[in-house]
């Protein structure tokens, strides 16, 4: 199953990722160029526990920087 998820912000990254984890192919939009690029890289700075390391593990998971590409 495909899920889109509006906002890949500080709350919308944690979510993309655990969807990512538990299985599930996720489509993650937000506006911001360079974070989109760095997180296409698996790049991330943020405090929030495991997210850099979900993030590298990642492999089913698309950024963009277009909501119409979620929906």
């Amino acid at each position: 199953m495909k899920i889109g998820l509006l906002g890949a912000g500080k709350l919308g990254i944690c979510f993309a990722l655990l969807l990512e984890k538990s299985g599930y192919e996720v489509v993650a939009s937000d506006i911001r160029e360079d974070y989109v690029v760095n997180l296409r890289a698996g790049l991330i700075k943020t405090s929030e526990p495991q997210v850099s390391k979900l993030l590298s593990k990642s492999k089913n998971i698309t950024f963009v920087n277009n909501n119409v590409d979620v929906i």
